[in-house]
């Protein structure tokens, strides 16, 4: 199971992410993409960067 958590995106990462990115739109929230877990750092993905799989 994937791990329910949701985080807010800073403003500031939103506009760097989309600047980046060729999506019309960046989620300000995003769920943890890691599976269930208490304690640690939680990764969310932002969007996909370019054709070569970078993601941010």
């Amino acid at each position: 199971m994937r791990c329910a958590r949701w985080r807010r995106v800073p403003l500031d990462l939103a506009r760097e992410a989309r600047e980046k990115s060729a999506a019309p739109y960046i989620d300000r929230a995003v769920q943890c993409q890691l599976s269930t877990h208490d304690e640690g750092k939680h990764f969310g993905l932002l969007t996909d960067a370019c054709a070569y799989g970078t993601a941010l």
